[in-house]
């Protein structure tokens, strides 16, 4: 049975790891539930950085995770940071700031989409 994740009575499909099971379901509500949850884990065990002052995500991180998606869509694998990097002309020590989790953890989970130890599953 796939797991659920229930956030303000909105019910998402993820895998074992809490990302998206499909890209399609990203949207403004699951980045508010990935925010939420960034929120209220540990230092060391966040998600996300450098938010806004309201606690909203950057330009930057946006950019990083169109690209993430983007990049997705086209090849059904999740891009090494320094790919994005590359595509999106931003350095690398930026999204790793933006994402200190790793672009799989971080961006790849309020992104939308499935992380790297489940994509296998997809096909």
């Amino acid at each position: 049975m796939m797991p659920k994740s229930v956030f303000q009575k909105k019910r998402f499909k993820v895998d074992d790891d809490g990302h998206l099971w499909n890209v399609d379901d990203a949207g403004s509500e699951w980045e508010e539930y990935c925010l939420h949850v960034n929120s209220i884990l540990p230092l060391e065990r966040k998600i996300v950085g450098c938010l806004n002052d309201d606690g909203s995500l950057t330009d930057e991180h946006r950019r990083v995770m169109e690209a993430l998606r983007e990049y997705y869509k086209n090849n059904q694998i999740i891009p090494l940071a320094r790919i994005l990097s590359k595509i999106r002309m931003i350095p690398l020590p930026r999204i790793l700031k933006l994402f200190p989790a790793s672009t799989d953890a971080g961006a790849g989970k309020i992104a939308g989409v499935p992380s790297m130890r489940t994509q296998n599953q997809h096909w």
